[in-house]
C-alpha cells in the first residue's frame, strides 16, 4: 500500500512539474520519435527539458536506462545534482547515467587494454615518444633524423599532437591507404572543416616536417603525409596500445573501433542502454560523432541531440556546426526537430537585439525566440579616443556597477586572452577583487615573468644598483630574447669573458663594450653582423623613453617574445602575446617604470593565489566573486547581472584573420554568446585608437541595432 501511495505521489509531482513547462518544452518532453534534435537557444531551459523528458519516459517505462552525455565535468556535476534534489525526477534518476564521452570511453578501455596507463601531460607524452615509440620512428629516416636532432623535443611534441588530431578528425589508423585518407579529407571538407585540416598541419609546419601551405596543393599534402607521417601514426598507435599506453583521444578512439568492428554484438538485457541523450551537440568533433553513433547503434537506442547551432563556437578545436545542422546525414535516420522558443534569462531588448544579429548568419536553423521577461536591460555603447582611456574609464564603470544594490555580478568578456591582461593589472593596482576565469593566465607564464624582468632592466638602466643584477647579467638577460631561442652555453661563456675584461659601471658602458664583440653569436660572427643586430635591439630598448615605447620595442625587436605556436605548448604567453594592449595601458604610466612594474607584480601575485574554476581545489568564494574576467569562449553557459564586452572594434569582433564567410559566421556566433550573458546591464566599450593604429567600431554593433556615439 505504501509503495502504491508513493507511486501515486510521484505521478502527481510529475504532473505538477509538467504544468510548469512551456508549450515548446512540453512538446519536446512528450515526443515519441526515436531520433530527436532539440535546438535550445540561450536561456531557454534546455537542461530542465532534457531531464523532464527522462522523467516522462521513466514514468512510462520504469526499467529503461538512459545514457546522458555531456562534455564537461561541471555540466555532469550539475546534472547529477539536479537529479538528486528534484523530487519530480527521483523515479527516473536511478536509471540515468550522466557522463562525459572520455569518462565513458575510459571505462571501456580498461576492459580492452590490460593495465592501461593514461599518457596525459607533456612529460608523459615525451617519454612515450622517446621510449615506447622509438622502435617505430627509427624505421623512418626523415623522422629519425628529426627526433634525434637539436630540435627533437619539439618534433616529438608536434608528432604526438598530430597523432591525436588525426584521431579526433575521424581518420583511422587501420585504414591508411591513400584512397582512405583522400576519402576522409573529402568528408571533412564537405563538413566545412577545411580550416581544421589546416590546423592539423600547423605543428608539423612549425618543425619543418611538412612544407608551408601544402594544403593549397592537395596532392603535395597527401604525398608528404603518406611518405612517413601516416604510416608512422598507424604503427605508433598499435605500439602504444600494445604497451598499455592510452591517450585522451584513445579513451574514445579504441571503444569506437571495437564497437564498429565486424562481429560486434548488439547489447541486450541489463547491459543495454535504451535512450542516449547528447548535450551541447554543436561542440562535438568527428570522433565524438562516430562514437555516439556507434553507441546508439550497438544499443539499438533512441537518440536525442540537444544544442544550439547559434552557439557553435568551438570550430577551432575540431567541432563543426554541420553535425547539428544535418544530423540525418551524419547519424542516419530521420530526426524530428523541436525548438525551445522562450528565453527565460535575458531581458526583452537583449533577446530582440541578439536575434536580429544572429539572423545574419546563413548556416543556421531560423528560429523565432520570444522573451519571457518584459523588462529591458540597460544597454550602452561607450566609445573612447584611446585604449588607455578606455581601460581607465571601464575601471571606473566597473567600480560604479559594484556599488549598485541591483548588480550582484559583473563580467568583463573579451575576444582574446591578451585583452584581459591590462584589466588584471589595473584592478590589482586599484585593489579591486576579481576572479580570472581563464585556466591558463598569461600573467603567470615564464615568458611574462621574463617580460616583467626586462621592464625592470629598462627601469634600472639609468643607474645600476650595487644590490641588483650586474649590468653584464642584464645585458645577457636581454640577449636571450633578441632571437627566437636563448644564447647557447658556449656563446654565453664567450660573451661573458668579453664583457668582464673591463669594469662596466652602467648600461651605456655595457652596450658600448657589447658592440666590440666579435666572438661566436648564433654561429659565425666574424663580420660583426650578428653583434650589430643584437646591439641595435638592446640599444633601442634601453633608449625607450616611456613604458609604452619600451613595450612596443619588445614587440618588434625581440623575437624571443613573439607569437610562436611551437612554444605555446609549454608557455601560453606565445599563443597571443599581449604587447599591444600592454602598450596601450602603459600610455597612462608615461615614464613611471617603477609604478608599472609594481602593478604588474601585484597582479601576478594575486593571480598566483587563484585556482582555475575547473580545478578540483577551487574555492567556492572565488567562484562567487562579484567581478569576473573571461573570454567569450569561457563565458558560454554562464550569466551575470552586468556584462561589459571589451574592445567592440572591427578586427577584434570579428577577429582580423576571419577572412571567409564561414569564419565570419563563427565570429558572429561568438559575439552572440557574449551578448546573451547579461541579465540587467550590457555595455560595449570600444576605442578609436590603439597606439598608432586607427580602429573602427565592430560591424556587429550595427547588426544589433545600436548607435555608436560620434
Amino acid at each position: 500500500m505504501t509503495d502504491r501511495l508513493t507511486s501515486i505521489e510521484s505521478i502527481y509531482k510529475a504532473v505538477e512539474r509538467t504544468r510548469m513547462l512551456d508549450e515548446s518544452q512540453l512538446a519536446f518532453t512528450k515526443a515519441g520519435n526515436a531520433r530527436i534534435r532539440l535546438l535550445a537557444p540561450a536561456g531557454s531551459g534546455k537542461t530542465n527539458s532534457l531531464l523532464q523528458r527522462c522523467a516522462r519516459i521513466g514514468q512510462e517505462a520504469p526499467n529503461e536506462r538512459f545514457l546522458f552525455i555531456t562534455f564537461t565535468r561541471a555540466a555532469k556535476n550539475e546534472l547529477n545534482a539536479r537529479l538528486q534534489r528534484d523530487s519530480s525526477l527521483q523515479h527516473a534518476s536511478a536509471n540515468v547515467r550522466v557522463t562525459t564521452l572520455n569518462a565513458w570511453g575510459y571505462r571501456q578501455v580498461r576492459q580492452l587494454v590490460t593495465h592501461a596507463q593514461l599518457v596525459g601531460n607533456k612529460n608523459e607524452r615525451r617519454r612515450a615518444m622517446n621510449n615506447a615509440l622509438q622502435p617505430v620512428w627509427q624505421q623512418y629516416p626523415r623522422l629519425a633524423d628529426a627526433l634525434t636532432g637539436g630540435n627533437k623535443l619539439r618534433v616529438g611534441d608536434a608528432l604526438f599532437a598530430t597523432m591525436e588530431s588525426l584521431k579526433s578528425l575521424g581518420f583511422r589508423h587501420d585504414q591508411v591507404s591513400e584512397s582512405s585518407v583522400r576519402r576522409q579529407i573529402k568528408w571533412l571538407k564537405d563538413a566545412g572543416m577545411e580550416s581544421q585540416l589546416d590546423a592539423l598541419l600547423d605543428p608539423l609546419q612549425e618543425v619543418g616536417l611538412v612544407t608551408p601551405n601544402s594544403l593549397l596543393h592537395r596532392r603535395s599534402f597527401i604525398g608528404e603525409m603518406m611518405d612517413d607521417i601516416i604510416p608512422f601514426w598507424s604503427e605508433a598507435t598499435e605500439q602504444l596500445r600494445a604497451q598499455g599506453l592510452i591517450t585522451f583521444e584513445d579513451q574514445k578512439y579504441w571503444p569506437y573501433l571495437t564497437m564498429t568492428t565486424r562481429g560486434a554484438k548488439k547489447l541486450s538485457g541489463a547491459a543495454r542502454t535504451h535512450h542516449v541523450l547528447v548535450d551541447e551537440f554543436q561542440d562535438i568533433n568527428p570522433l565524438d560523432l562516430r562514437l555516439i553513433r556507434a553507441i546508439a547503434t550497438q544499443n539499438d537506442s533512441t537518440i536525442t541531440l540537444a544544442g544550439d547551432d547559434d552557439q557553435a563556437i568551438y570550430e577551432w578545436r575540431g567541432a563543426s556546426p554541420e553535425f547539428i545542422l544535418r544530423p540525418d546525414e551524419y547519424l542516419g535516420g530521420e530526426f524530428e526537430t523541436f525548438v525551445l522558443d522562450t528565453n527565460y534569462r535575458s531581458p526583452a531588448n537583449i533577446v530582440a537585439m541578439s536575434q536580429a544579429m544572429i539572423s545574419n548568419n546563413t548556416r543556421r536553423v531560423p528560429k523565432s525566440v520570444r522573451p519571457h521577461l518584459d523588462t529591458e536591460a540597460e544597454v550602452e555603447v561607450l566609445r573612447y579616443p584611446s585604449v588607455s582611456e578606455c581601460i581607465q574609464r571601464t575601471t571606473t564603470l566597473v567600480a560604479a556597477l559594484l556599488e549598485r544594490d541591483d548588480i550582484g555580478s559583473v563580467a568583463l568578456v573579451s575576444r582574446k586572452r591578451s585583452q584581459i591582461i591590462p584589466y588584471q593589472i589595473t584592478f590589482a593596482g586599484a585593489e579591486m577583487g576579481f576572479y580570472a576565469a581563464e585556466d591558463l593566465n598569461i600573467n603567470l607564464s615564464k615568458a611574462f615573468e621574463d617580460l616583467k624582468q626586462m621592464l625592470f632592466i629598462r627601469g634600472s638602466a639609468a643607474s645600476a644598483s650595487p644590490f641588483g643584477p650586474s649590468v653584464v647579467d642584464m645585458v645577457l638577460s636581454l640577449c636571450d630574447k633578441v632571437k627566437k631561442y636563448p644564447l647557447s652555453k658556449s656563446d654565453r661563456s664567450a660573451l661573458i669573458a668579453h664583457m668582464t675584461k673591463t669594469r662596466l659601471r652602467s648600461m651605456p658602458d655595457a652596450l658600448v663594450r657589447f658592440r666590440e664583440y666579435r666572438g661566436s653569436l648564433k654561429g659565425d660572427n666574424a663580420d660583426a653582423r650578428m653583434t650589430d643586430a643584437y646591439a641595435t635591439a638592446l640599444e633601442s630598448f634601453v633608449a625607450a623613453r616611456t613604458v609604452s615605447d619600451a613595450v612596443r620595442t619588445l614587440s618588434t625587436d625581440f623575437q624571443g617574445l613573439q607569437q610562436d605556436y611551437g612554444k605555446s605548448d609549454d608557455d601560453i604567453f606565445y599563443t597571443d602575446p599581449p604587447f599591444f594592449y600592454l602598450a596601450g595601458l602603459a600610455e597612462s604610466y608615461d615614464e613611471d617604470f617603477a609604478g608599472f612594474y609594481r602593478d604588474i607584480s601585484d597582479a601576478m601575485d594575486r593571480l598566483a593565489q587563484v585556482q582555475s574554476e575547473d580545478s578540483d581545489d577551487v574555492d567556492d568564494e572565488q567562484l562567487d566573486a562579484r567581478l569576473h574576467l573571461m573570454t567569450a569562449l569561457r563565458a558560454k553557459g554562464r550569466e551575470f547581472d552586468a556584462v561589459i564586452v571589451l574592445d567592440a572594434n572591427d578586427e577584434i569582433w570579428p577577429i582580423r584573420h576571419a577572412t571567409t564567410d564561414r569564419k565570419r559566421e563563427q565570429e558572429r556566433r561568438l559575439f552572440y554568446v557574449a551578448t546573451t550573458r547579461a541579465r540587467k546591464y550590457l555595455a560595449f566599450v570600444l576605442s578609436d585608437r590603439l597606439l598608432d593604429s586607427a580602429l573602427r567600431p565592430s560591424p556587429y554593433l550595427e547588426e544589433l541595432g545600436l548607435t555608436v556615439p560620434d
